[in-house]
């Protein structure tokens, strides 16, 4: 069992690339913001009580695809940054999956910032909760200190400011040998 797990910035481009490394692996996705939006239907953004849901559904998820034996790519940007609880949350994701035989290839996805600023207000982010204005995205990076180098230990670092989701997507293949599992199926 692979689990992809690409973390970074607000318009960093990760649920675009999870959907092209979907195409290319069968790997099914799973992005943070389903748990956020259901969460976001009870409890206002930043409460506990908001927190505390998301959480909740986000790791059953994970453990229920894990014990599963599937294949996921998981999108995540961390909220209030990459504390010390975000990286134990990381800490335990990679427990669960060797727990049960897998492993976690995490891809630490960025861009420039003015890269970012362009992408911000694409209609493909207004679908769900996600930040939509410069000044959300400004207010969001300085507040977090977004690192020059990926704060997980492994993670392929990808810059995607000139490069298409596909590329990356590609890059994310080879890097961690991964395998068309949709191909897989159909030889067996």
């Amino acid at each position: 069992m692979d689990l992809v797990f690409i973390y970074g910035p607000p318009a960093a481009g990760k649920l675009t690339v999870a959907m092209e490394l979907e195409k290319l692996t069968g790997y099914v996705v799973f992005h943070n913001h389903i748990s956020d939006d259901l969460a976001l239907k009870f409890f206002a953004r930043g409460t506990d009580q908001y927190s505390a849901l998301s959480m909740k559904v986000r790791m059953d998820v994970i453990e229920a695809l894990v014990r599963g034996g599937v294949d996921f790519i998981f999108t995540s940007a961390f909220v209030k940054g990459y504390t010390k609880e975000a990286l134990q949350l990381v800490d335990g994701v990679v427990k669960m999956a060797e727990g049960y035989g897998g492993r976690v290839c995490f891809v630490y996805l960025t861009a420039r910032q003015a890269e970012l600023l362009r992408r911000v207000d694409m209609d493909s982010r207004k679908g769900f909760g996600k930040i939509t204005t410069h000044g959300q995205l400004i207010e969001h990076l300085s507040s977090r200190n977004e690192p020059k180098e990926p704060p997980i230990t492994g993670s392929l670092k990808v810059d995607n400011t000139e490069k298409g989701p596909k590329e990356v997507a590609e890059e994310i293949v080879r890097h961690f040998g991964l395998k068309n599992r949709k191909q897989m199926s159909t030889i067996a």
